[in-house]
């Protein structure tokens, strides 16, 4: 077991969520690393170990490592806002879901306002995992672009609340608009790096139009 060997070489990490459930949507229990002045030793740990011990998977050529991703990405504000948009965007086929899985913290949630044909609205709570399976079906099927029109930022301390508006299109060029809608996106800094900590989007619609102030 992975956590066993991180802890028989002195690295405090525990295992975590191995009994949440929820209904329809699928979890996976996550690996913390307890003490920040031991990632790059556990990172070290895991990378060394055969891959039927926990070493990452293989990734497809042109993929980032996770450490690399982290210091492009997650520097600034603008850069992990920017590799959120980016990571959902593209021609039709695999996204590089390993960088999208870096940008969040361990624990992140995403949450889609739901509104069905009579006007009911819901909510669809996900951790990454379960947005990855969500959007992987149609993104691998479909082109698909996403990006910010205009970003409004409150930040505090360690903390950051963004309201970042959106278009999204199926072409690169976003010549035929497929919706719009706002993204909230709420984000924290260690010192070292941004995390996404939790993400809340509603789309555009009759009645429910995009604020001015959030329009180019």
């Amino acid at each position: 077991m992975l956590a066993s060997r991180l802890q028989s070489a002195g690295i405090a990490c525990e295992i975590r969520n191995e009994s949440q459930v929820i209904p329809g949507l699928p979890f996976q229990p996550e690996l913390w690393i307890l003490n920040d002045a031991q990632y790059e030793d556990a990172a070290t740990l895991i990378g060394a170990l055969p891959a039927s011990e926990g070493a990452e998977p293989q990734r497809a050529s042109g993929v980032m490592p996770a450490e690399q991703v982290a210091v492009s990405d997650c520097a600034s504000l603008d850069s992990i806002i920017g590799a959120l948009y980016a990571t959902i965007s593209g021609a039709a086929g695999e996204r590089d879901w390993e960088r999208f899985r870096t940008l969040f913290y361990p624990g992140a949630r995403l949450h889609r306002t739901v509104v069905s044909a009579d006007g009911e609205v819901s909510m669809s709570a996900m951790d990454v995992e379960g947005f990855i399976n969500f959007a992987n079906p149609f993104l691998s099927q479909h082109p698909f672009y996403e990006w910010e029109l205009v970003r409004q930022v409150d930040d505090f301390g360690q903390i950051a609340q963004v309201f970042s508006s959106f278009d999204s299109s199926s072409s690169a060029d976003g010549g035929d608009s497929l919706g719009r809608g706002i993204n909230s996106v709420q984000l924290w800094f260690d010192n070292q790096r941004w995390w996404v900590m939790s993400m809340l989007w509603d789309d555009e619609r009759a009645g429910n139009k995009i604020p001015p102030q959030y329009l180019p």
